[in-house]
Parts: structure tokens; C-alpha cells; sequence
């Protein structure tokens, strides 16, 4: 973190882009599943409206309403993390970093003062995650600073591995015997190569755990085994990589 930037605690939210998208098109993303999706023609799409419902849907029982999202970006340094822009296709995509872009810029000095808070700090910070866009897609304006994620480091990987084994909660037995099987096989250039990011290494360790000893040593079993992983992951979000699996694979 620079220097200059204050450290400040935050109410944060997060923002699934691709439900977000679909709210933006009329559908309803917090359909549960003894409910029929709803469509509707919504004059404003504002990221402050979605919120409402986001809360509403995950408070149920309380009242949500606008003035009190908004009151809570007025009073409170807040982080909003919209994830997943690479979800969004196209042609909804433009509009989406459009609402991003004006939701920023509404609320990145805030609307009040208060003497409390060091003036330097910017209200709420808006982040938007995105994989790489080799094909000219929107995303957002200038005024968001661009982080890249460069590929894990040896030591990295080890540090991610031992949170990893702990957010699992898994006994000492078998942190001993993920631990070994990594050990065993990060050095293996095409094992190497599914460890690069949190995403990859993720799925790594967790084909890792399910296969022990008895995880591939050649390139194209081990690859077959991962696409088959990370697929199984994928569907579980994913309708449409449930109807087209076979034309994935």
C-alpha cells in the first residue's frame, strides 16, 4: 500500500457482475429455487438499486431501501468490489462499465464531510476484476488505476498452499500428505504450469487432495483430469455449462 494512502476501515460489498448483468437486462438473479424468475422493465439501473435488492436478499425479513444504501455510502468509507467483468458478454457489457463508471464518480469524494475522517481518503473504493481482454471489450475509463496479477512466486505458492490446507480446515494427516504431494510435484514443468494463479492453484490443490498418490504424472491425464475439475466447478454456476459441456470438452 503507498505511503500516502491512509489506513481506513471499510464496510465492504461485493458485486457479482454477471448477476448483475442480468438484472440489468430485466431478469431477476435472486430467484431462489421455489420461486419463477421475474422479468421487468427497469427505468434506472443504478449500482445503488442493485445493492438494495443484494441486501434485501441476503437480510431477509428486513427493510432495505435506496436511502438506506445511500446512507450508508454517505456516512461510512465503503469498498465495493464488482467481480467478474469477463462474465458480462456482450452487447449488455458496454452498459454494465458505464453504471460502474457513474456509480464511481457519484460516490468517490462522498456527499458530506465528516471532520473525523482524514480528507485524503477516498470514500469508496470501487474495484472491478476482470481475466485478460485480448479482444477490445469495455472496461473502465481512466480514472481506475490498471493492477495486473503477475504469476505466483515460488514462495507465493507455498504461502497460498499452507491458507489453502487452513480455510479447509483439514486435519494434520492430511496437510502432511497435500504438503508432500506438492512438494512431490510443483517442481514438474507441466505441474508448474497449473499453479501459476490463485484460480489455477486452487483447482491444483484440490485435485491434489482428491487424488493423493494416485495423481497423473503425464502431461495429458493430468490435464484431462483438471479441465475435468475445473468444468465440475463451472457448472455449478453455470446453466450454460451444463447444457454444453460436451461441445466444451
Amino acid at each position: 500500500v503507498p505511503e500516502d494512502v491512509p489506513a481506513v476501515g471499510r464496510v465492504p460489498f461485493r458485486i457479482d457482475l454477471a448477476a448483475y448483468a442480468k438484472w440489468v437486462e430485466g431478469g431477476d438473479p435472486f430467484a431462489h429455487d421455489d420461486q419463477a424468475p421475474k422479468r421487468k422493465r427497469r427505468r434506472r439501473c443504478d449500482v445503488e438499486l442493485f445493492l438494495v435488492e443484494h441486501v434485501a436478499d441476503a437480510m431477509p425479513g428486513r427493510q432495505v431501501t435506496e436511502e438506506l444504501i445511500n446512507g450508508w455510502l454517505e456516512r461510512y468509507p465503503t469498498l465495493v468490489a464488482c467481480d467478474g467483468l469477463d462474465e458480462v458478454a456482450l452487447p449488455v457489457r458496454g452498459q454494465v462499465v458505464e453504471l460502474i463508471e457513474k456509480f464511481a464518480t457519484r460516490w468517490a469524494s462522498g456527499r458530506k464531510t465528516d471532520r473525523r475522517t482524514d480528507p485524503k481518503v477516498v470514500r469508496c473504493q470501487v474495484i472491478v476484476t476482470t481475466r485478460p481482454n485480448d479482444s477490445q471489450l469495455p472496461e473502465p475509463n481512466k480514472s481506475f488505476d490498471r493492477w495486473v496479477l503477475q504469476p505466483l512466486t515460488e514462495s507465493s505458492k507455498r504461502q497460498y498452499l499452507g491458507k489453502w490446507m487452513s480455510a479447509q480446515h483439514l486435519g494434520q494427516a492430511d496437510k502432511q500428505e497435500l504438503a508432500s504431494s506438492f512438494d512431490r510435484h510443483i517442481g514438474t514443468p507441466h505441474v508448474a504450469q497449473l499453479a501459476e494463479n490463485p484460480m489455477q492453484l486452487t483447482i491444483l490443490l484440490d485435485l491434489m487432495r482428491v487424488k493423493g498418490h494416485s495423481l497423473p504424472e503425464d502431461r495429458t491425464r493430468l490435464y484431462g483430469e483438471y479441465m475435468d475439475l475445473f468444468l465440475n466447478r463451472e457448472a455449478d454456476k453455470s446453466p450454460l455449462v451444463r447444457e454444453h459441456r460436451d461441445d466444451l470438452e
